[in-house]
C-alpha cells in the first residue's frame, strides 16, 4: 500500500474531484509516520463500490480501527519505504487452483507476492501469470456462455475481451481467488473480474477482464477494484495485513 486517493463531491454537478493523496508508507513524510504511536502504526480502510455509494468512506488509525471476528491475516513485509509487500502465492479461477510457479511472485527485494495499491484501479500481473489466468478465464467464459466469443473489436484488440453475438441479460464470469501465505484467501467477485464496456462500444455487450500485464521485472499489483468490499487492516508495527470480505457500505 503506497497511497490512498482522496475524492470529494464539489460543485453543483456533484462530480467526483480529486482533492489529494495520502501517503501511507513507512517513510518519514507519510501520514502514518507522522502520527507515530498515536496511530499505533496501524491503519484501515474499506472501499465501497463507486456504483453504489451509500455513505462517506473513512480511514481509521490505531484504537479507532474496527476489527471483526474471523479476519484473515498474512505477512506484509516492508521493502521500499513506499510499499508493503504481501505474500501472494497462487491464484484460482472459479474453483480451479492454477498452481502458478512460485518465481512469478518473487520481487526484487527478496519478498514474495505483490503490493496492494488503492491508487491503482486495475490489477496487474507479470506476463506468465497473466497469460495463464487469462487462458483459464477464457476457457470458463467459452464453456459457460455460448453467445460470447473473443472480441475482434480493434479498439480492444490488445486486451482480454469477449463480445456477445446475441443479446442476453444473463452472463456468467468466474470469481478469482488470491491465495496468500498462511492459507488465507481473498475472494474477488465475478462482477469485479469483468468490466462491461459502454453500450456504444458494442451494442450487444463487450466485456473485458480487469487484469493487465506488467513487465517481467515489475511487481504484481492488487488494485482498488479488487479491494472493493474488503476491510483491510495494515498493522505496520507487526508486519501483518488482515482482511475480510464485508459490505463496506455498512462499515462507515
Amino acid at each position: 500500500m503506497t497511497q490512498l486517493v482522496v475524492q470529494s463531491d464539489q460543485g453543483d454537478n456533484n462530480d467526483n474531484v480529486l482533492t489529494g493523496v495520502l501517503g501511507m508508507g513507512r517513510g518519514q513524510p507519510s501520514l502514518l509516520s507522522q502520527l507515530g504511536t498515536r496511530g499505533n502504526y496501524q491503519f484501515s480502510y474499506c472501499l465501497q463500490d463507486t456504483n453504489n455509494l451509500a455513505s462517506d468512506m473513512y480511514m481509521r488509525f490505531g484504537d479507532a480501527i474496527q476489527r471483526l471476528p474471523n479476519m484473515f491475516s498474512t505477512p506484509a513485509y516492508g521493502g521500499a519505504p513506499t510499499h508493503y509487500y504481501v505474500s501472494l502465492i497462487d491464484i484460482s479461477v472459479n474453483d480451479k487452483r492454477l498452481n502458478l510457479p512460485q518465481h512469478l511472485f518473487e520481487t526484487k527485494l527478496d519478498k514474495t507476492g505483490g503490493v496492494f495499491d488503492s491508487g491503482t484501479l486495475l490489477t496487474y500481473l507479470v506476463p506468465e501469470a497473466f497469460d495463464i489466468v487469462v487462458d483459464e478465464v477464457g476457457a470458463y467464459v467459452q464453456n459457460n456462455n455460448t453467445f460470447l466469443r473473443k472480441s475482434t473489436n480493434p479498439e480492444v484488440s490488445h486486451l482480454p475481451c469477449w463480445e456477445a453475438t446475441s443479446y442476453t441479460p444473463d452472463v456468467h464470469f468466474p470469481p478469482l481467488i488470491f491465495h496468500f501465505d498462511g492459507y488465507e484467501d481473498m475472494f474477488i467477485e465475478p462482477s469485479k473480474v469483468m468490466m462491461k464496456a459502454p453500450r456504444r462500444a458494442h451494442p450487444l455487450g463487450l466485456y473485458c477482464l480487469t487484469l493487465r500485464k506488467v513487465r517481467p521485472t515489475d511487481v504484481n499489483i492488487i488494485g482498488s477494484s479488487y479491494q472493493v468490499n474488503q476491510l483491510l487492516i495494515f498493522d505496520v508495527g507487526n508486519s501483518h495485513l488482515s482482511f475480510i470480505q464485508v459490505d463496506c457500505n455498512l462499515q462507515a
